[in-house]
């Protein structure tokens, strides 16, 4: 095994730097406190079928037929058999399995701790760098797999594409793919040619309601369920702003105790409108396969890395002309993540992990590389698997992201670009 490769990550010289150290953050999103959270049940296999019986009613409308004794007909036991109507049933067998991703820093040498300038501060910023890549990608995998899972998939057009369809739904392992590998092409390749709109969330709201969805609603309003709208800033003022009559209901609606955290306050129309400021953007790209033309979404991602090494806003995420926005009820799946596993028996013990993506220091000796045990690294572990229940409750949305800058010149004169 070759020696790992060491780089020097803490500055060393003092007098080149303020004494101030100072770091950029990442902003995440809602994803982490509105997924649901339960535990990955141990000796039950690494894939698990879950049953879900579904609707059943008669193929028609229940007959009702008049009773008649036979002191009325004169016919004795002309009522004695009473006309029948079969209830057949029907039910869903759904898998899920585990799935694993680990987050590892460079490796140091303690020799090189020793003459780092403030390496405690330096140490203590690295280590909240970590910290929050895990959120980042709890918060990235959650919102994945809630898009995966939930059955309506639908584009924001004339017809709403997919809406009055169920979604097939990627398997969380076919391929290996995961995450945003199979959002975009799990969509209908129509394009979009609309913004959101009210009218669409109120389509979608009633659909919710009749099928059943409103027992599990984020809170109720009036004796009505309100419902969970995850989107952009963007898509929420617009929303607002072509809507004046929506703006008199957020006044007066009520407060949500289970969004409060979320920064939440009011819903309108029916939703709590939940930020998620790196919501899912797509560009639709032309696919030729065997000579058959299709059209799929492709994720934009948010951050790119220019020339020096540095992570910035994608401007391509900033310019794309598509956005996802999700409507969320907490019964469409819930993720189950492993419990630390430190002694299963026979004498057997191990070092605890807690599957969460917390860091902890990793010193691996060994004869050739690391003899002394003076090289060492940060790692997390993640695992996860995602139990779909009510799939049909959930709502992901292609549409048009159209945000005009309006601009106002010294005449006073309003132009938008």
């Amino acid at each position: 095994m070759a020696a790992p490769n060491i780089n020097q990550i803490l500055k060393v010289v003092a007098g080149q730097f303020s004494g101030i150290i100072h770091r950029k953050i990442i902003n995440t999103g809602p994803w982490i406190n509105l997924t649901n959270r339960d535990t990955w049940p141990d000796e039950m296999g690494d894939v698990i079928s879950e049953m879900t019986y579904q609707r059943s009613l008669p193929d028609a409308k229940i007959a009702w037929s008049n009773y008649r004794s036979a002191a009325t007909t004169g016919q004795s036991g002309t009522t004695c058999t009473i006309p029948k109507q079969t209830i057949a049933f029907n039910e869903t067998v759904r898998q899920f399995g585990l799935q694993r991703a680990a987050l590892e820093s460079p490796h140091f040498c303690v020799d090189d701790l020793r003459f780092a300038f403030k390496r405690q501060a330096q140490l203590d910023a690295i280590q909240q760098i970590l910290a929050e890549n895990t959120k980042l990608a709890w918060e990235e995998r959650n919102r994945d797999e809630y898009v995966r899972v939930c059955e309506k998939k639908v584009i924001v057009n004339a017809a709403l594409t997919g809406f009055g369809a169920v979604a097939t739904v990627p398997d969380f392992a076919t391929d290996g793919s995961t995450g945003a590998d199979l959002i975009g092409p799990s969509f209908p390749s129509d394009d979009a040619t609309s913004i959101l709109t009210s009218a669409v969330l109120d389509k979608v709201r009633m659909r919710i309601i009749r099928e059943g969805g409103g027992l599990g609603a984020t809170s109720m309003a009036d004796g009505t369920p309100v419902f969970t709208l995850v989107c952009s800033a963007e898509t929420s003022e617009g929303i607002l702003l072509r809507n004046p009559e929506l703006r008199a209901d957020l006044r007066h609606a009520k407060p949500s105790e289970l969004l409060a955290p979320l920064g939440v306050e009011r819903s309108y129309k029916g939703y709590f409108h939940v930020i998620d400021d790196f919501i899912p953007r797509f560009t639709r790209d032309t696919v030729v396969v065997a000579g058959v033309t299709t059209h799929n979404y492709t994720m934009v991602r948010a951050w790119a890395k220019d020339g020096g090494g540095i992570w910035n806003i994608n401007p391509d995420y900033e310019t794309a002309p598509y956005e996802m926005s999700v409507v969320y009820h907490k019964q469409v799946c819930t993720s189950l993540i492993p419990k630390p596993l430190a002694s299963p028996g026979g004498g057997t013990k191990f070092d605890p992990n807690s599957y969460t993506g917390q860091f902890k220091w990793v010193n691996i000796l060994n004869e050739d590389t690391n003899p002394d045990g003076t090289i060492g690294y940060f790692r997390g572990i993640m695992a996860s698997g995602t139990k779909a229940i009510r799939p049909e409750f959930g709502y992901a949305m292609i549409h048009l992201r159209c945000t005009p800058l309006t601009l106002i010149a010294c005449d006073g004169t309003v132009t938008q670009s």
